[in-house]
């Protein structure tokens, strides 16, 4: 599965929790998708995967989901995404 990061960025709550939205689009699916990272250490990530926009296959989000859950090498990319866009907020700021 061709999987592209097309934007990332991630902010800290007031909670102190790290959230960060992952913008992706997959090679051969109808809709890009919005994947939300979520930890309060940076080093114990959840996520939660939706359409970006309009609903698209089930089918579709249902594999993405799948194929996340079984290549950590995957999630781990996408989870740096989100980390060095903090890293690059912080250093504007």
């Amino acid at each position: 599965m061709q999987i592209h990061i097309e934007q990332a960025s991630m902010e800290r709550t007031e909670d102190k929790r790290f959230v960060g939205k992952v913008y992706v689009r997959v090679e051969g699916h109808k809709q890009p998708y919005e994947i939300i990272v979520d930890s309060k250490n940076m080093k114990d990530w959840g996520y939660a995967l939706y359409f970006q926009r309009d609903s698209g296959p089930e089918e579709e989000i249902d594999a993405l989901d799948a194929y996340i859950d079984e290549h950590e090498d995957v999630f781990e990319r996408i989870v740096q995404a989100a980390k060095d866009a903090y890293q690059e907020g912080k250093e504007r700021d």
